[in-house]
């Protein structure tokens, strides 16, 4: 991988980066106060996000009284990426960072006050819920390059680990306890209530992030295209073979296990471990807590090699997924769920870690831009691929062929970053 020094790029190619001799601790992470503010305003917005998608799913199917009508209302939170996935990034590293968010987070206020706006007038429709969907979704595609980018500009690189993971961490969090407040307080209130208490996390947002100090990019080749700019990062990130593969393989592995965790978990848990929808909660659960403690732990982890560690995990994420498929007992199929999760960090973080110290500054809104793009074309697929799959073999057969699908994702993808190699001289490596 590339040596990245305050900006610049050497030709000489490894593995992979080497982190930092000297790891930092989680309790420095709160001397620095940018990242506090981030962490609070994202924290917040992550959980506000958590219980907007529960209330945007009940109110699209209640409106509807249709499934098929419902996930066509759905679609539009995926839509965006079609559209705004790579244009996203180009522009988080040709526009200041910090003005992206807040009026990326004052677009998502008010476009989300506009659904309970509209009902108390009594004049929702389902339009009013697909038009904001498709909002906050292209918001996200500007939102989420422009402030993962900006993280490394305000810490130390020794804290790098450390601060991507607790934010990983708190972010998992709250997806996890999101969904199951959010189903209390629809149940208990309305869902039109969510919407306003989504609107007041990104107030929340707004208010971290006005006095943050985010250094500004330093602008280079700012007359060429967005669409040459965009295909310049495309050569580069192929000529540094752990990152390329890594992307790769991430939309690959999606396509293989999303659409079946969605269809095959609640199946398994009715029909072969018998414990219906509160096994599923639990496996889900289960997921969630093995991420959430093995993402801790990476923080306090020298990583050195992070493809070795990202394919890995792909490998470790399949067999697991192969036991959860093999399981007529509930309480292995738990304890297998768990250590699918700790083995999905493996990858998430350590590929967050690989872009950050492989890629030059201008250049970091794109890639992460790349990633999240193959991510919605992998997902996208994911549930066509998993109901086929379903249909032919059943639901415990096809973790099975998942688990081995992600176990040869991560043998072929250890055995294509196995070599170093040389960055063209035609391609530029300068940040």
């Amino acid at each position: 991988m590339l040596r990245y020094r305050r900006g610049t790029l050497s030709s000489e190619v490894e593995e992979d980066v080497p982190m930092a001799h000297d790891q930092a601790g989680y309790k420095q992470l709160f001397t620095i106060p940018n990242y506090v503010l981030v962490w609070i305003g994202q924290t917040t917005a992550n959980f506000g996000d958590s219980l907007y998608q529960i209330a945007f799913f009940w109110l699209a199917y209640k409106m509807t009284n249709s499934s098929f009508v419902a996930g066509l209302v759905v679609l539009a939170t995926s839509a965006p990426y079609i559209f705004f996935g790579l244009l996203g990034g180009a522009y988080a590293d040709r526009w200041d960072r910090k003005r992206v968010m807040v009026y990326g987070d004052i677009i998502r206020l008010v476009s989300l006050l506009t659904v309970p706006f509209f009902y108390w007038l009594d004049l929702l429709h389902v339009w009013n819920l697909s038009i904001t969907a498709f909002v906050l979704s292209t918001v996200r595609c500007f939102f989420f390059p422009a402030m993962r980018a900006s993280l490394t500009s305000f810490m130390p690189k020794e804290l790098w680990s450390a601060g991507n993971s607790f934010m990983q961490a708190s972010f998992q969090l709250m997806r996890a306890i999101g969904p199951m407040i959010g189903g209390v307080l629809i149940a208990q209130t309305s869902a039109i209530f969510i919407y306003l208490i989504t609107a007041a996390s990104y107030v929340v947002s707004i208010l971290a992030l006005l006095p943050t100090k985010i250094p500004p990019i330093e602008k280079k080749n700012v007359h060429v295209s967005v669409f040459r700019d965009i295909y310049d990062t495309y050569l580069f990130v192929k000529t540094v073979r752990p990152l390329f593969w890594s992307i790769f393989f991430f939309g690959v592995g999606l396509c293989l296990i999303v659409g079946l965790d969605r269809l095959g978990l609640p199946i398994l848990s009715d029909q072969v471990w018998d414990m219906g929808s509160k096994g599923y909660g639990i496996i889900l659960s289960a997921f969630a807590v093995g991420n959430l403690l093995m993402t801790l732990l990476l923080g306090k982890v020298q990583i050195k090699k992070f493809a070795r560690v990202i394919f890995s995990g792909w490998a470790l994420w399949g067999v697991f997924y192969f036991l959860i498929g093999s399981t007529d007992m509930f309480v292995l199929a738990v304890g297998f769920a768990f250590l699918a999760g700790a083995a999905e960090s493996l990858i998430d973080m350590p590929q967050i870690l690989l872009v950050q110290n492989s890629v030059p500054n201008d250049r970091l809104g794109k890639v992460f831009s790349m990633q999240s793009t193959t991510a919605f074309i992998g997902e996208s697929g994911s549930s066509l691929l998993a109901g086929a799959l379903i249909g032919w073999l059943g639901a415990a057969d096809s973790y099975k062929v998942a688990g081995v699908g992600l176990i040869l994702c991560g043998v072929v993808g250890l055995w294509l970053t196995r070599t170093a190699h040389r960055v063209p001289s035609s391609v530029s490596t300068q940040g």
